[in-house]
């Protein structure tokens, strides 16, 4: 049976991924990819499992783990009277049933929304869930999958002890990974305690690539073609990096192993799952 990886450039079929990846070093990390020489990739669930649910709900988390994906990313947002939640948009309306933005709302009234029925009937009633429910709803499930917290707004040193204290208290030391955007918020949590190997940094540039963490997620516009080359990605994984391109933002599934990238983030959980394996990549 032939395995097509989608892709607007070109298709692989089965076989052809095992051979570009065992070209370049996976090097393991504390984030949890394999050891070098087992040519398995990370796999990170972009939002939990989007196929079968709405993004960044409970639902989406728990089937995450059951389709076996090794790490879980959610966005973190906070309300008006700062409650830390999961939420990727600055405004609440294109995944719930209300309007507004998620700064401007206290969380009893967010808690209040619809964040399923836009997805599907059967997920009416879902609730936008705060970071520490979502910790303690994967930590029960899970004891080994990552958890990708995404930062998406100015960190005080205050939020950042925090967000800290949310994830010793749930017994998530460890295993959650913070990814940031900028350096400052990567210094106020530094400063909280998240060791240097738990901090992860987008990529939006070039001059990205050279920023002192342990993980960089490449992430752009789809005319960003200078965002991930395989020598930048092959300079970061031999450094001890893992590199998390996300798929189709700038890169599909296929340019990503081709360029050499030790981990992904994915937007098609199951397709992605389902092509890695056939290929002896998971």
């Amino acid at each position: 049976m032939r395995v097509i990886v989608r892709s607007g450039r070109r298709l692989l079929g089965r076989g052809a991924l095992t051979g570009l990846l065992a070209a370049s070093a996976v090097i393991g990390t504390t984030a949890g990819t394999a050891s070098a020489g087992t040519g398995q990739v990370f796999v990170v669930a972009h939002r939990g499992d989007t196929d079968d649910d709405p993004e960044s709900t409970l639902p989406a988390f728990e089937d995450a783990i059951d389709a076996g994906a090794d790490g879980i990313e959610f966005d973190v947002r906070y309300t008006r009277n700062g409650t830390a939640v999961a939420m990727h948009d600055a405004t609440v309306g294109s995944t719930t049933n209300c309007t507004g933005s998620v700064a401007s709302l206290t969380f009893t009234k967010l808690e209040k929304c619809d964040a399923g029925s836009w997805f599907g009937p059967a997920f009416a009633g879902t609730k936008v869930p705060t970071v520490n429910h979502s910790l303690l709803y994967i930590a029960k499930r899970s004891s080994t999958v990552k958890v990708f917290l995404h930062i998406k707004t100015k960190l005080t040193q205050s939020q950042a002890n925090n967000l800290m204290k949310t994830v010793k208290a749930d017994g998530m030391a460890g295993q959650v990974i913070f990814v940031v955007e900028n350096d400052p918020n990567g210094h106020k949590l530094h400063n909280a305690g998240v060791p240097h190997d738990d901090l992860a940094r987008m990529v939006h540039s070039a001059a990205d690539w050279q920023r002192d963490y342990a993980i960089l997620v490449p992430y752009g516009d789809a005319d960003d073609t200078g965002l991930v080359t395989r020598a930048l990605v092959a300079a970061a994984v031999s450094a001890g990096k893992l590199v998390l391109p996300v798929q189709g933002e700038p890169a599909s599934l296929t340019q990503i192993i081709t360029d050499g990238a030790n981990g992904v983030y994915v937007n098609d959980l199951h397709a992605a799952m389902a092509t890695l394996t056939a290929d002896g990549l998971r």
